[in-house]
């Protein structure tokens, strides 16, 4: 079962049902509009009232939980089954209207072991402590892309944790991008296929090394890169990756 909900009306008047939906497996709240404050959610209810939830997309909108005691936090059953949680604000706001209260994160995420997919875009106000907090090993695809962690540094050994499950990632706009680049490629070949890095400061050292390390990339987007030269930023999908490195290698040094 799943729903998808616009109005903040309707999320209010149904609310009510959706803890009633046991066998709930997706829900989309990332449409809802005129919402001038938080939208509160009593978060261990929601959890305990829809354990089977697979997919939970709450994007462009800010949240807070109902007041609970850690022990009430701790006990509840959290999200066991979640494998995709989206939650960006993609409005270009960027202000502190578009942070997540880490409260909110922790307690969505704390037993989501089966994570597969995050995407906080565009979110301030956020660290790489907060995802230290995610239980999940094997993270296959993670959007920071446009978030405050563009700038924060350092990265903290962030991707070391996901090195190995990595299969696509986001760091558009990311300014200390050769950290996150360094991280992941510190190790044996990775399995990234696709790289977002559109507006990044990545240099070539960088990007030859990941070329080099990841194998199995079929998408590298390079547009906006004031570090390389006009010929090379741009994107790169499927055969166009061995463009991208015979471009790369015809620089020689640079």
């Amino acid at each position: 079962m799943s729903a998808a909900i616009k109005k903040l009306t309707g999320f209010t008047m149904v609310l009510d049902t959706i803890m009633k939906c046991p066998k709930l497996t997706v829900l989309d709240i990332s449409t809802l509009e005129n919402v001038p404050t938080y939208v509160t959610i009593d978060i261990e209810e929601f959890q305990k009232s829809c354990p089977k939830l697979k997919v939970l997309r709450m994007g462009n909108n800010r949240y807070k939980g109902t007041p609970k005691t850690d022990e009430e936090v701790e006990k509840s059953a959290g999200f066991p089954d979640l494998e995709e949680f989206n939650i960006p604000d993609l409005s270009g706001r960027h202000t502190m209207h578009n942070t997540i209260v880490y409260d909110v994160f922790n307690r969505i995420l704390h037993k989501s072991f089966k994570l597969k997919v995050l995407d906080i875009r565009g979110r301030c106000n956020e660290s790489y402590a907060v995802l230290e907090t995610i239980p999940a090993a094997d993270l296959e695809s993670l959007h920071v892309g446009l978030s405050s962690m563009s700038y924060d540094d350092p990265y903290m050994g962030l991707f070391l944790k996901w090195r190995q499950s990595l299969k696509t990632i986001d760091l558009s706009w990311v300014q200390n991008v050769e950290l996150a680049i360094q991280e992941l490629t510190s190790g044996p070949s990775l399995p990234l296929e696709k790289i977002q890095l559109t507006g990044s400061n990545i240099e070539y050292k960088d990007l030859r090394t990941l070329l080099k390390k990841c194998p199995k990339l079929n998408y590298v987007q390079l547009e906006s890169c004031r570090n390389l030269v006009r010929g090379i930023k741009r994107l790169y999908k499927d055969e166009d990756i061995n463009v991208l490195k015979e471009k790369i290698k015809n620089l020689g040094n640079i």
